[in-house]
């Protein structure tokens, strides 16, 4: 850089660009709102002020670094590069699934652990783009082009900008924490986590909810409640069916396994596994798995008693969910009610298999509600 700039040189424009009152705000926005307001807040509005403010920031943050690399690229050129990559990036990548995963790969090697979602419904933030474009052709006319002035901008908006691009929020991956009986009706514990020193250890690490419709839908805990179960033994490794008290159900410590019994222990066989092969592949699948054998595994179950007859069970299985037994004697992955720091009040996917298709694994039953 020269100490006038050229006209050839678009880094006085473009960084004038960058350091626009509306991008200012929507850096400032953007830090906090991705590591407070989240937290605090998480939902649908939150989610997408990160979204309207990235589309504000992103723009001109591109367009600087195009001219720092290219310094005798046009200011015009760079911003209209800026303007669209940032758009079409960003409405290819969340109106795809397989664009989205490709994104949250490339940014977990840039950035760390990320995870990008395809939701079309984050494409009606994209108006923000004529925010920054309005932005821009105000900027254009008031380039900084003192070198000191130009060298100060650079290094007290440009880190902080490419900070809150690069290093957005963590990304939590659901955790099936617990299994409890409170009051005859089944409670789960479910948290989260990214790394192996936050995932929870024990049910008070994650959140309590009840389900008064036998497991279908479910509602947070009230503060009672919450308190009743951290006095109460939770998390059975064993537990046997009332209807049936001979039908005893136990978890495979260390796998993702439970076993049955029809002679109230005496004798056990595989009711329903994942081979400890396929649990290998699916964690080598997963982002940030951590110790297989502890986050991949069964961790409690509970037997409860069916409204229309019968029993069900349902099992805590780690990183890879709840798993249920249906009164049918079918098992099926549930997945989590856990998204985004806040309980679901139904069941979200379970996770998804890497292969093409299912593992092969022990059933009781062969029927296709075996597996989901």
């Amino acid at each position: 850089m020269t100490g006038s700039g050229t006209p050839q040189d678009g880094a006085p424009t473009t960084l004038s660009w960058l350091c626009h009152p509306a991008t200012v705000f929507a850096l400032v926005l953007l830090l906090v709102n991705d590591h407070v307001l989240k937290a605090a807040h998480p939902g649908l509005v939150t989610g997408k002020l990160s979204d309207v403010a990235g589309l504000v920031l992103a723009p001109p943050l591109v367009a600087v670094l195009l001219t720092l690399l290219v310094p005798r690229l046009p200011s015009r050129a760079a911003a209209l590069a800026g303007l669209v990559a940032v758009g079409a990036g960003f409405a290819v990548v969340k109106s795809s699934g397989y664009a989205a995963e490709l994104a949250s790969s490339a940014w977990t090697v840039l950035a760390g652990p990320s995870l990008v979602r395809a939701d079309w419904t984050d494409l009606l933030t994209l108006p923000a783009l004529g925010l920054a474009w309005w932005s821009w052709t105000r900027s254009r006319r008031r380039p900084v082009r003192q070198r000191t002035a130009r060298l100060v901008r650079l290094l007290v908006v440009l880190p902080p900008a490419v900070l809150a691009v690069a290093a957005t929020s963590p990304v939590y991956y659901p955790y099936a924490v617990s299994t409890a009986m409170l009051d005859g009706s089944p409670a789960i514990s479910v948290g989260s986590g990214y790394s192996n020193s936050d995932w929870p250890t024990s049910p008070l690490g994650g959140q309590w909810a009840v389900s008064e419709d036998g497991a279908t839908t479910w509602r947070p805990v009230t503060e009672d409640e919450q308190r009743r179960l951290s006095r109460q033994e939770v998390g059975q490794q064993q537990a046997c069916a009332s209807d049936e008290p001979r039908r005893c159900y136990r978890i495979a410590t260390g796998h993702l396994r439970v076993e049955e019994s029809d002679d109230a222990g005496a004798t056990w066989r595989v009711a329903w596994e994942v081979p400890d092969g396929q649990r290998e592949e699916l964690a080598r699948r997963s982002p940030n798995p951590g110790d297989v054998q502890r986050h991949f595994a069964s961790r409690d179950l509970i037997v409860y008693p069916h409204a229309g007859g019968g029993h069900e069970v349902l099992v805590a299985n780690g990183r890879d969910g709840f798993l249920r037994r249906l009164p049918d004697g079918g098992w099926q992955r549930d997945g989590f009610i856990f998204e985004e720091g806040r309980i679901r009040t139904s069941w979200g996917e379970p996770p998804h298999w890497a292969a093409a298709d299912p593992p092969t694994a022990r059933w009781t039953c062969c029927s296709p509600s075996c597996w989901r």
